[in-house]
């Protein structure tokens, strides 16, 4: 893997999820998209849900959301989009 792709992936196992701007914010990964790409390719079992969010107009939005499966979760957002 190279070093982007491991940067999200050690992510998602501490913060439970990612998003496209915890990517770019945190990460400096602009392609989020295709780093789950390279996860899946490898075998990491990848899933993806949806998560609401503010935007900078206090309006109700959705963002898509990536996790792994098969961990434990206590995060209620992971949960949700689980289902």
């Amino acid at each position: 893997m190279d070093k982007q792709t491991v940067r999200v992936h050690e992510y998602m196992k501490s913060h439970y999820y990612i998003t496209a701007k915890e990517a770019m914010e945190e990460l400096g990964i602009f392609r989020l998209g295709a780093r789950i790409f390279d996860l899946k390719a490898q075998g990491v079992p990848v899933k993806s849900g949806w998560k609401t969010v503010k935007n900078r107009y206090g309006e109700d939005c959705r963002v898509k959301m990536y996790y792994l499966t098969g961990y434990p979760y206590k995060n209620e957002e992971v949960q949700d989009a689980q289902q």
